[in-house]
């Protein structure tokens, strides 16, 4: 088993608690949300596709096509078709009104990774468990990246595939669905993650701690500018990834056990806040609480049960289900967290 960058980690956890943010202080008409129009902390999906870039890199290096299929599948998939299934009753009775589209094809469209327009959001090109619109990705990256092991040439099938394809989303608009979704030019920042990669070993010698916290100042800022969100949010998401793994190089990493265990199980916490989110709610509006009261209640009580939920699912569903997968019928031995550990293969 390989190790895992501790900065990765902690990263992981943050932007999984930020996306969880975001949801919950999404507008109902009962909860009281000042807060409606701040999206900034839907940004932790930026920092994630930044990661996804990094990780992948150090995986792909070392294994074959079939190995890197086969270890992200068994990885990606299993807890999210169970995601999906488990939160479809909640999602579609809050969503009974508004649907309107096959909804079979919408169930195995989603299950299947395939971008397409949801019945639920109308012009949202949202799976049934909305978050999954960022796995759509992801499986994407995977296909370029087995192709690019294929053709031993990783990191040009990468930039050339990826590259052309926002070029021709720039060139050519259409509202198809998968060809909004693969020329968007969030696959820059997957390519960010790339270089970061490819260049760490090049800026070892470089000290770039300082641009984790001028990341998250660009992010703030961001606010007040009209900027692609590539630009806004995908810049300062690539400077806080490298400004910590920067910080962890030179031994200045804190050691926080709590934050790293639940960037472990930031996927979960990703997959099954949906579900928290939605029995949360249904919670608090039945409250006598009113007023900012209430928003600090909801906001606190998702993020909270969100990374039980996840800590309990990863540690107790996602690592023995992985183990079993992937042939290792027993848990391997006891290993300590360690802030300075080498770098995950995802």
């Amino acid at each position: 088993m390989k190790e895992k960058l501790a900065s990765i980690q902690y990263l992981r956890a943050i932007a999984a608690l930020l996306v969880v943010f975001h949801h919950a202080r999404n507008v109902h008409p009962w909860l009281y949300n000042p807060l409606a129009d701040f999206g900034l902390a839907q940004c932790g999906v930026d920092v994630f596709f930044v990661i996804s870039g990094f990780v992948m890199y150090s995986a792909a290096r070392s294994e074959t096509t079939g190995e890197f299929l086969r270890r992200r599948l068994i990885r990606i998939v299993p807890p999210y078709w169970l995601a999906t299934i488990v939160s479809a009753p909640l999602i579609l009775l809050n969503h009974a009104s508004a649907l309107n589209g096959p909804l079979v094809a919408h169930v195995a469209d989603s299950l299947l990774f395939i971008p397409h327009y949801s019945p639920e959001h109308a012009g949202e090109i949202w799976p049934l468990l909305a978050v999954g619109w960022s796995l759509n990705y992801e499986m994407f990256f995977y296909i370029v990246f087995a192709a690019g092991i294929a053709a031993r040439r990783l990191v040009g099938v990468a930039v050339v595939t990826l590259g052309l394809l926002v070029v021709a989303g720039l060139l050519l608009k259409s509202d198809n669905a998968l060809w909004r979704s693969y020329t968007d030019p969030l696959l820059f920042e997957f390519l960010a993650g790339v270089g970061l990669a490819v260049g760490r070993e090049r800026l070892r010698s470089h000290d770039l701690s300082l641009l984790l916290p001028i990341g998250f100042v660009a992010l703030g800022l961001s606010t007040m500018m009209k900027l692609p969100q590539v630009l806004a949010w995908g810049v300062p998401a690539l400077m806080i990834v490298a400004g910590a793994i920067s910080l962890e190089t030179r031994g200045r990493l804190p050691r926080l056990k709590a934050l790293g265990m639940l960037g472990d199980a930031s996927y979960a916490i990703y997959l099954f806040q949906v579900i928290c989110i939605g029995l949360v709610g249904l919670a608090v509006q039945r409250l006598p609480i009113h007023g900012p009261l209430q928003l600090v209640l909801m906001i606190a009580a998702c993020m909270v049960s969100s990374a039980v939920a996840g800590l309990a699912i990863h540690y107790g569903l996602e690592r023995p289900l992985l183990r079993y997968l992937s042939g290792r019928r027993f848990p391997p031995a006891q290993r300590e967290f360690t802030p300075r550990a080498a770098p995950s293969v995802g």
